[in-house]
């Protein structure tokens, strides 16, 4: 008689238990919570991802386009340098993402350099070279923010871009 009444307590207990196993009430909740950071994380750095794509894009529309007035305008007493410069730095504020962040007093950290076909930096710049003679513009720019992922540290990046050219001269 007591091995009956022990085995309806373990029936007993065991349905207790298989009870609370089947009440799935929450798990929806649960699983919510436990995604919801690698969702913010996917998200967020998607989003940091593309706002370095962009400005990345504008960079290698501004030394293409300085590279190619370089190009076509190279005489030897003239400002081409700053010209080319210039129209980097004009691509890089048309993009929105850069020109609210110098609005907002983040400087632009733009460096062109100019090298020719040994890879000597050359100073001034292409201006000085022969006709037919081969150069490259090398822009770089540190990003005007920070790149903010939660959970994920901070880190300012640096992109760079870099188009060759060769000295056209009117014959």
């Amino acid at each position: 008689m007591a091995t009956l009444v022990e085995e309806q307590r373990s029936e007993t207990r065991f349905l207790r238990e298989n009870r609370f196993l089947k009440d799935q009430r929450g798990s929806t909740l649960i699983q919510f919570i436990l995604l919801l950071p690698v969702f913010l994380i996917v998200v967020l750095g998607a989003v940091e991802v593309w706002k370095v794509l962009s400005v990345k894009q504008s960079l290698h529309a501004g030394t293409y386009q300085a590279t190619r007035y370089l190009t076509l305008y190279n005489e030897p007493r003239s400002n081409a340098e700053i010209d080319a410069f210039n129209l980097i730095q004009t691509a890089l504020l048309n993009n929105g993402l850069v020109a609210d962040a110098v609005q907002r007093g983040e400087s632009l950290n733009l460096r062109v350099v100019y090298y020719d076909r040994f890879g000597r930096q050359v100073e001034p710049g292409p201006t000085i070279l022969d006709c037919d003679e081969p150069f490259t513009v090398r822009a770089t720019l540190s990003m005007p923010w920070m790149t903010i992922v939660p959970w994920l540290p901070s880190i300012r990046v640096n992109i760079g871009d870099e188009h060759n050219g060769h000295v056209e001269c009117g014959r």
